[in-house]
């Protein structure tokens, strides 16, 4: 079973994620990290957001271990993939609909809670480049 879980939420405003971690006795919150748009004029065709939580117990005598999530809210509906380079990897981002809204997310495979992101592409179905945020 997975030690770590997260879960996007949405707000009038904006959008997150929920970290948790497994103990013997169920899901431990870790904390979240919370994405806000200041006005309607913030929206872009899509948004970058990154959240790191630490995995289970903070400890000073063990090694730690960290869990990272790439989010966002896709505003274009032109765009119906988003791939994330990060650390001389590439990987596409999952997609998900919500009513009327639309995010995306992925969750890194490190776990030493350095990643760093260096480019994040929107295409369209047709696998046109539409836009890109980074370098």
């Amino acid at each position: 079973m997975d030690e770590t879980a997260f879960s996007l939420y949405q707000s009038p405003n904006g959008y997150g994620v929920l970290h948790f971690s497994k103990k013997d006795d169920g899901w431990d919150y870790q904390g979240s990290s919370g994405f806000m748009y200041a006005v309607d004029t913030d929206i872009k065709p899509f948004s970058f957001s990154q959240s790191t939580s630490h995995k289970g117990e903070a400890s000073l005598e063990n090694e730690s271990f960290y869990t990272t999530v790439f989010l966002g809210e896709v505003a274009d509906p032109e765009i119906s993939k988003i791939t994330v380079e990060y650390d001389n990897t590439q990987k596409d981002a999952i997609l998900i609909q919500n009513k009327e809204r639309k995010f995306w997310y992925l969750l890194s495979e490190q776990d030493d809670g350095n990643e760093r992101v260096g480019m994040v592409s929107a295409y369209s179905s047709e696998g046109v480049l539409l836009y890109q945020k980074g370098k």
